[in-house]
């Protein structure tokens, strides 16, 4: 896959490619990183592939529109961003002050329970 001037990553590069791509007939992608065949979802104005193995790294989406174009989407990205962490840091810190610092009190029961059985 090629890099497009519609790319949405900002530090793509064309070595960091996570998609392989095969128009021999039918489009079919597949993940270079798990080496697993990609999942699609048709949408009115593009269709979007992604990788859905959950132990894979590939966080990219890449989208094939009804103009003949590809996209590559790093959703990954936007929870690199100063902003969205600093958001994400204030969330933990409140919930923090909502939760207290004290942690939930485990109760531990007499070992082993003697269940209607064993008496």
């Amino acid at each position: 896959m090629t890099t497009s001037s519609k790319n949405t990553k900002k530090n793509f590069s064309p070595t960091n490619n996570k998609f392989l791509v095969s128009l021999d007939g039918v489009l079919r992608v597949q993940c270079i990183d798990c080496k697993g065949k990609c999942a699609c979802i048709a949408l009115p104005s593009f269709s979007m592939y992604f990788c859905e193995n959950p132990t894979c790294r590939n966080n990219l989406e890449l989208r094939y529109t009804d103009k003949g174009e590809f996209e590559l989407h790093d959703y990954g990205a936007c929870f690199k961003d100063e902003e969205v962490q600093a958001s994400i840091e204030k969330l933990i810190k409140e919930q923090q002050v909502l939760i207290g610092p004290q942690p939930a009190k485990i109760y531990q029961f007499p070992n082993p329970i003697k269940t209607q059985k064993d008496r």
